[in-house]
C-alpha cells in the first residue's frame, strides 16, 4: 500500500507546475501511512536487541519507559526539522528529491516483495 501511495505521490507531483502547501487532513494521512509503516518493527527489535547485548537495557518499567519516550521524541524532532526545511533540503539535492516518492515506491514494493516471497517460500 506505501508503494501505491508512493507512486501516486509522485505521478501527482509531476503534473503540478508549482508549490502548493496542503493541510488538508495532513495529520489523518500521516496517522494512517505510520500504520502501513513496518519498518520500525525490524529496527526497534534490532535496537532493543544491540543495547541489551551491551547490558544497556532490561526489561524493567523504567527502561522500557525512558526507551520509548527517547523514541518518540527523537521520531518528532527529526520530523520537525524534515516539514520546516524540506523546501530548502529538496532545493539543495536536486533531482534525486525530485524523485524521490519513485525512489519510495520502488523500495517499499521491494520489501513487500520479498515480505511475500518469505512468508509463501
Amino acid at each position: 500500500m506505501l508503494s501505491i501511495y508512493f507512486f501516486q505521490k509522485n505521478t501527482k507531483e509531476k503534473k503540478q507546475l508549482k508549490f502548493t502547501k496542503k493541510t488538508k487532513n495532513a495529520f489523518f494521512t500521516g496517522i494512517i501511512l505510520s500504520t502501513f509503516n513496518m519498518f520500525a518493527i525490524p529496527f526497534f527489535c534490532g535496537v532493543t536487541a544491540f543495547l541489551m547485548g551491551f547490558k544497556l537495557m532490561n526489561f524493567e518499567t523504567t527502561s522500557i519507559l525512558l526507551f520509548v519516550i527517547g523514541a518518540v521524541l527523537g521520531t518528532f524532532y527529526i520530523l520537525y526539522l524534515y516539514g520546516k526545511y524540506a523546501v530548502k533540503i529538496q532545493q539543495k539535492t536536486g533531482n534525486m528529491t525530485q524523485n524521490i516518492n519513485l525512489i519510495l515506491c520502488f523500495i517499499t514494493a521491494g520489501f513487500a516483495l520479498f515480505t511475500f516471497l518469505k512468508f509463501v517460500v
